[in-house]
């Protein structure tokens, strides 16, 4: 998945805790990175996202559990 903000602009990205059989997972906790704070800052625990004031890409993870999934950011 992708998605695209434009330099200042601001959004926020969800993630669900599934079980192997794909049923949600409450009470689980979700913790957001970014791999590049320099293109957009996001809130660890709400998912809340800041793009840069410059171009580029970077990569937003939630990790639940032990286990990740990854959203490509571009900014342009």
């Amino acid at each position: 998945p992708t998605l695209q903000l434009s330099p200042g602009a601001t959004g926020r990205v969800v993630a669900t805790a599934r079980d192997v059989e794909g049923f949600a997972l409450d009470g689980r906790s979700i913790r957001w990175t970014s791999s590049n704070s320099a293109v957009a800052v996001i809130d660890a625990n709400t998912g809340d996202v800041r793009a840069g004031g410059a171009p580029g890409t970077a990569t937003l993870t939630a990790t639940a559990d032990g286990r990740t999934v990854s959203i490509a950011l571009t900014v342009q």
